[in-house]
């Protein structure tokens, strides 16, 4: 079995930075309830399922919660009144490191973001009814920490004020490539 420093130099540098920050989440959650760190909270009479500090410190631990962080999908909204592009997306981003969802409308994306928690929301501009633009402004009044991207095939360029503005962190052009998509959730991988 590789030791937990094996499995760290051996991940890109963005995914070792996930990979860290999700061992020290879980480390964290396990200090809340250790009985000896001080904090009220801590019940030294109640078992946890949790493991201790000690099996944290464990490389087979540390091994299984780099599994654990790596293989946690990215979970994508993707927001567009083209069922081709909805086609092409599910072939595009039918991978295991990617967890899509699909909405027709800006009303249907907001109806998936009030049941679930999504790390990214790809969005078409120019839809009926509810426009990408105007979805983006629900979006970030709503969920402020949501990380956007716009997928437009209009002519005229989005400057990063105008991106700004809207709270957009990412603009890609239609077509998107696989080469497009790798670059883009690994921005968003990074900025989790």
């Amino acid at each position: 079995m590789k030791t937990a420093k094996e499995i760290l130099d051996s991940l890109h540098p963005i995914e070792r930075a996930i990979v860290l920050r999700e061992f020290n989440r879980q480390k964290d959650a396990l200090c809340d309830n250790c009985p000896h760190n001080g904090r009220a909270n801590a019940d030294p009479t109640k078992s946890t399922a949790r493991p201790g500090i000690a099996e944290a410190a464990d490389p087979g631990f540390q091994a299984a919660a780099a599994e654990a962080a790596l293989s946690s999908p990215l979970k994508i909204l993707w927001v567009d009144d083209d069922k081709i592009v909805h086609s092409i997306a599910r072939n595009l981003l039918d991978t295991p490191d990617l967890d899509l969802h699909q909405a027709m409308s800006g009303y249907e994306a907001l109806d998936l973001l009030a049941r679930n928690k999504y790390d990214l929301l790809i969005t078409d501009l120019g839809m009926p009814g509810m426009t990408g633009w105007q979805l983006t402004a629900k979006i970030k009044g709503k969920y402020p920490n949501m990380q956007i991207a716009i997928l437009t095939g209009l002519s005229y360029d989005i400057t990063p004020q105008v991106m700004e503005q809207h709270g957009i962190l990412y603009c890609l052009r239609k077509p998107m490539t696989k080469d497009d998509a790798a670059d883009l959730f690994e921005q968003v991988r990074a900025n989790l």
